[in-house]
């Protein structure tokens, strides 16, 4: 355990990634492969963060989009290459795939928080979670695709034993580490195993099939420009497979403090998945999903520190043990409407 922790924190300055990424050198490097596609353009830098980086780029035909992950989520780009062949309806396909994960989109138009009321539009909420829930019924059967391309599975049967290892993992941290689970919070996580193991068996009990989560999903990761009907999604470098009610997790969580309202969105998703199973048994089943979701924020979050520097450690460190304590707290009220 020692060994793991030790290897996780000299990693943060070995491969912390906006240093190199804020040089002339990595922008040179970066220019130069976007034009052996496009030829000539003027590019910018509009994102600047350890867990990627994204570039504007003008070219003569139009706007493009370069994005380069950190090492740990640097599946994204064949992530959605792949989505564009198995979906393609539902995502951007990329210009191009470099070998490290670089990858190159074209401009998929305004996202729908900016053309259809902004965040407090609920008829948006609702539309993103059931389009994003009929993505994840047209991906049944494609698991071997999507873990083949990078992405991490959380089988809801194994997270038990998942949360009481990384408890134990974050909490041996040394206490001035911002990834520290203090003992309070540990102790409330170890307490939790029991609701924990509730949770996993009635969410297994369901024989739902692991699904794509996209696990940042909200109207600013969806094009409002539909493509045959539907909208395209993007920004999927936090994806995990998981129990498929997990991706409520982030919609609810931004939404308005109300259990009804919360049910008025989560029903937009039930509608799609009831058709796999039965109603009753998904909103009876969603509190447990909800509990367990947050492993998949945790990972997602966890995964990403290694490539920060230990000034963005100090700001976003606090994640890990915030999403990991999140699962020993009941899950949001969520109001079933029928």
């Amino acid at each position: 355990m020692a060994t793991v922790f030790a290897g996780l924190q000299s990693a943060v300055m070995e491969t912390a990634t906006t240093p190199r990424w804020r040089t002339d050198e990595y922008a040179a490097g970066l220019r130069g492969w976007v034009e052996e596609l496009l030829g000539p353009v003027r590019m910018s830098q509009t994102k600047l963060r350890a867990w990627s980086t994204v570039w504007s780029v003008e070219a003569a035909d139009g706007r493009y989009w370069a994005k380069e992950n950190c090492p740990s989520q640097a599946f994204e780009g064949e992530l959605t290459a792949l989505l564009a062949e198995l979906v393609p309806d539902r995502v951007l396909t990329p210009v191009a795939v470099r070998d490290d994960g670089v990858f190159l989109l074209p401009h998929g138009g305004p996202v729908l928080r900016d053309v259809d009321g902004g965040q407090d539009d609920l008829e948006a909420w609702c539309r993103v979670v059931a389009e994003w829930g009929r993505v994840q019924r047209e991906l049944v059967g494609r698991t071997p695709a999507i873990t083949g391309a990078g992405v991490t599975a959380l089988p809801p049967a194994g997270l038990p034993g998942w949360v009481a290892e990384r408890a134990d993992l974050l909490h041996s941290l040394d206490p001035g580490d911002p990834r520290h689970l203090d003992d309070q919070q540990w102790a409330a996580v170890r307490r939790s195993q029991q609701a924990v193991e509730e949770a996993a068996a009635a969410v297994a009990a369901l024989g739902l099939p692991l699904a794509l989560n996209h696990n940042d999903l909200h109207d600013g990761n969806a094009f409002a420009v539909e493509h045959h009907g539907h909208l395209r999604f993007f920004d999927l470098a936090d994806a995990v497979l998981a129990d498929p009610a997990a991706v409520l997790l982030v919609p609810l969580g931004q939404l308005p403090d109300d259990p009804h309202v919360r049910g008025r969105v989560a029903r937009a998703w039930v509608e799609v998945w009831r058709e796999a199973t039965d109603e009753a048994a998904l909103w009876r089943v969603l509190p447990h999903a909800l509990r367990l979701a947050a492993c998949s924020r945790q990972e997602a979050w966890m995964r990403v520190m290694d490539a920060m520097t230990e000034e963005e450690l100090a700001e976003w460190g606090v994640a890990a043990p915030y999403w990991l304590a999140r699962v020993a707290e009941e899950p949001l009220p969520v109001l079933p409407l029928g």
